[in-house]
């Protein structure tokens, strides 16, 4: 197996390996601290891919196609046009969006439910050991 040396290289030839076998393609990466080395492979068994890098600063690039690789594994992104995720997460600097604010009308803590459940959180392990111990006092004393 030979390293493709080239970045734009290598995620060119793992989009289109991923494209032309999306059930047998899969994405493998290793970090050795001994050496310092991070290492990225693609393969369908048939072909492999690996990229291999020492700089820091490749990490970011591991973030990508693991996005990328994701979007298009699940389909929940056109990932063959023009980069998918990766493109996105190259033009703003990150990977994903946060769903704060989004699902069901009124939000997540709409209703006493989500209310409870903040609550419930937001309680330190001493707070939730007490109240537990409370309600098993109560409910031995059968109040």
């Amino acid at each position: 197996m030979v390293y493709i040396d080239s970045w734009d290289d290598f995620f060119a030839r793992a989009q289109k390996l991923q494209a032309a076998s999306p059930l047998r393609t899969r994405l493998w990466h290793k970090y050795r601290h001994d050496d310092g080395v991070l290492v990225i492979k693609v393969t369908d068994d048939v072909q492999c891919l690996k990229f291999r890098t020492e700089l820091a600063s490749d990490l970011k690039n591991l973030e990508i196609i693991t996005t990328w690789f994701l979007s298009a594994a699940t389909g929940l992104d056109d990932a063959g046009a023009g980069g998918g995720a990766a493109a996105g997460a190259r033009k703003h600097g990150h990977s994903h969006k946060h769903g704060h604010g989004h699902g069901k009308a009124g939000g997540a803590g709409a209703g006493t439910h989500g209310s409870r459940a903040r609550a419930a959180k937001r309680r330190t392990g001493a707070a939730r050991r007490r109240m537990r111990r409370d309600n098993a006092l109560a409910k031995a004393s059968g109040t």
